[in-house]
């Protein structure tokens, strides 16, 4: 049995975030609120003995103009 975990965790703040694991959403902040504290363990999305892929798309809700 492998003893070996693989977590991701997000702290956002206003911010849309997409976690995907092998092309697949995993965790997201586009339904419902923009601010959250999440975390998941992604281990069994991810295939043994393969490549795998994990891609984050992290970006403000509102852009803030300063002068």
């Amino acid at each position: 049995m492998d003893t070996v975990r693989y977590s991701a965790y997000f702290n956002a703040k206003g911010s849309l975030c997409i976690l995907s694991v092998n092309g697949l959403d995993y965790l997201s902040t586009l339904d419902g609120s923009r601010t959250i504290s999440t975390g998941s363990d992604i281990t069994d999305a991810l295939e043994n003995n393969k490549e795998n892929t994990i891609g984050l798309i992290f970006y403000p809700s509102k852009s803030k103009k300063t002068e």
